[in-house]
């Protein structure tokens, strides 16, 4: 589950840099046009909206042991519409950024460090990015997962005055999936 992508963060192709290092990017470019969205033929106002999404990823895996990664997002978009003023929206977070030490000092734990992707496979419980330690357990039979998260920017008030504790305890099996959830949420605002 550390390294598992959902659909909407995976960016397809990458390029190397090296032996190491991979590269991504994906530019995504969307346009709405709406003639006479009021429905008031007497006074005519048609309406545009171009929106625009950027998102760049570097990977590092110099050994089968470590692996970090940095991806970043930027959203802009721009509203026209008749008899109004352009409106531009723009904004840019971190999407990812974070160390994971496969299997440190043979302890048999993967651990990761940084702002992950945390969620479940239906999305259902969880489907956000984290500021997290998140430690794994992985057996043929089981995999068990612990952390500790909370947002330290790029969220709502409430999301960074808030500490997660999560437990995630699976079967591993792809025809019988079994999993349970337990989500301790903490509010200190």
């Amino acid at each position: 589950r550390t390294q598992q992508r959902d659909d909407d963060d995976d960016i397809p192709e990458t390029i190397s840099l090296g032996e190491s290092i991979d590269l991504g990017g994906q530019l995504e470019w969307k346009r709405e046009r709406r003639s006479n969205f009021d429905l008031n033929d007497a006074k005519r106002a048609d309406r545009t909206d171009d929106g625009t999404s950027l998102r760049a990823q570097v990977t590092w895996e110099p050994s089968a042991a470590f692996a970090a990664r940095l991806s970043l997002r930027g959203n802009l978009s721009v509203e026209r519409e008749q008899g109004t003023p352009t409106q531009r929206t723009d904004n840019g977070d971190v999407n990812e950024a974070w160390a994971l030490w496969r299997n440190p000092f043979g302890l048999g734990l993967n651990v990761q460090l940084g702002r992950q992707d945390f969620d479940d496979e239906r999305e259902w419980i969880y489907d956000q990015n984290l500021d997290a330690l998140r430690v794994q357990w992985v057996s043929e039979a089981a995999m068990l997962e612990l952390s500790a998260s909370t947002v330290l920017a790029d969220g709502s008030p409430r999301d960074r005055s808030t500490t997660n504790y999560i437990a995630y305890l699976s079967n591993r099996d792809a025809d019988r999936h079994l999993a349970l959830w337990l989500v301790d949420r903490r509010d200190s605002s």
